[in-house]
């Protein structure tokens, strides 16, 4: 009788540490989607310290098709019929421009030493990040981007102050497409987003 073929017991290869996302990363604005973003533009985007981190969620939407007979998921019956792409931020600083985004206010500095924050009537193109993006590392300290070209916060303002506890303010924040894609001939099918990965047998980012 031959011998059972030994199979491996565990995922791990040598390629395991650079895959392996570690830490909170952080959440910058004004990066560019179309080529890859440099240290010092994420450096000066950041905007803000965060308190326990946050989530990317990016979800396309499917529909199965509805054909007699056909009782089951079938690869083949279904097709991509949109998606959703969001941010959200666990905040640790008091930041006026982000409160004055995520409440969709318009912000005043006449006052001496205060920023004052009431709201508007109508959104504006100003109330939109222009290229959030969230820059994380992997264990061998590799950086994994996901960028949003243009990013709204639908959470509004919240936070929970409690005795000997940190505050912290969080915010949802999602992808929209650009109405100028028209213009261009472009059809409105998917999100502005991008998400970059580093491909070490390169030694550079991929774009995904």
């Amino acid at each position: 009788m031959a011998d059972a073929v030994k199979m491996p017991s565990a995922g791990v290869t040598a390629s395991t540490p650079e895959r392996i996302m570690l830490g909170a990363g952080v959440y910058a604005k004004d990066l560019p989607i179309d080529t890859l973003p440099t240290a010092e533009q994420v450096l000066q985007g950041i905007i803000g310290a965060t308190n326990g981190g946050g989530k990317v969620e990016i979800i396309p939407e499917f529909k199965d098709l509805e054909i007699d007979g056909v009782l089951v998921k079938t690869k083949g019956m279904v097709q991509k019929v949109g998606e959703t792409a969001k941010m959200e931020t666990n905040m640790a600083e008091v930041i006026p421009e982000m409160i004055a985004k995520m409440v969709v206010g318009k912000t005043d500095t006449s006052t001496q030493d205060y920023t004052k924050i009431v709201s508007k009537a109508k959104l504006e193109a100003g109330d939109y990040y222009s290229g959030l993006g969230f820059v994380g590392q992997t264990l061998a300290g590799n950086p994994i981007m996901v960028i949003f070209k243009n990013a709204l916060c639908t959470s509004g303002f919240s936070t929970e102050a409690k005795n000997k506890e940190q505050a912290v303010f969080t915010g949802t924040f999602e992808c929209y497409a650009d109405t100028d894609a028209i213009t261009k001939g472009d059809n409105l099918e998917t999100l502005p987003y991008v998400i970059w990965i580093y491909n070490k047998d390169t030694g550079a980012m991929e774009q995904a």
